[in-house]
């Protein structure tokens, strides 16, 4: 259900049609965001519920319980960026802007948790560089609408969180300037280090 993972779900079988060079039939509620995501991604040979004989059948659970699975086809995947033109919307966009997503899910990755002066001196830093901010938290805009801005953004600024898992496929690596509240988190299995980043935060690092 969390976008980041449906959106790591959809991009491990593009990945691993890449790298088997097999076709990957994806088993799950066809939505309409798995659909976007499916058309989106340009890597391997992804289809959704169609019947056809599988060779294997691999069950993807989110989070860290696939960190392993996820790292082992990943590793061989240099580039994850999508190569098709992200669908327009009508929106009025500024000539040089960033996007900003500092809400998050999960309490760990909340940025927003911290003294809100912190993130208005994190903002700061970039309109001083002359950069507009587009705020597409909060869900203030559908998720094809937020993979468009972003695409068109100059950077993508925020949480690990959904927004940053869009911007890693529509926006060059190096474009993505991700913050995160670091504190140690022991006896957390998904946190083998003791320190509170994310397995997907540890996989664009």
């Amino acid at each position: 259900k969390p976008l980041g993972d449906t959106i790591d779900m959809i991009l491990f079988c593009h990945m691993l049609s890449n790298y088997k060079q097999e076709k990957v039939n994806i088993q799950c509620d066809n939505n309409h965001i798995i659909k976007y995501f499916k058309d989106l991604i340009d890597l391997g040979d992804v289809v959704i519920q169609q019947d056809a004989p599988s060779t294997k059948t691999i069950k993807y659970k989110p989070g860290l319980e696939s960190a392993s699975l996820y790292s082992s086809i990943s590793k061989h995947i240099l580039n994850i960026q999508t190569n098709k033109v992200i669908p327009k919307c009508n929106i009025d966009l500024p000539e040089k802007y960033i996007t900003v997503q500092w809400d998050a899910g999960q309490q760990y990755r909340k940025v927003d948790r911290w003294d809100k002066d912190r993130i208005k001196n994190i903002e700061r830093c970039y309109q001083d560089q002359n950069y507009d901010i587009i705020d597409i938290g909060n869900r203030k805009y559908s998720v094809e609408e937020c993979a468009y801005i972003i695409s068109k953004a100059k950077l993508h600024v925020g949480a690990d969180s959904g927004m940053m898992h869009i911007a890693k496929l529509v926006l060059p690596i190096q474009c993505l300037h991700m913050y995160i509240n670091i504190r140690r988190r022991e006896n957390d299995k998904r946190f083998p280090d003791g320190w509170n980043v994310a397995f997907m935060a540890r996989e664009l690092f």
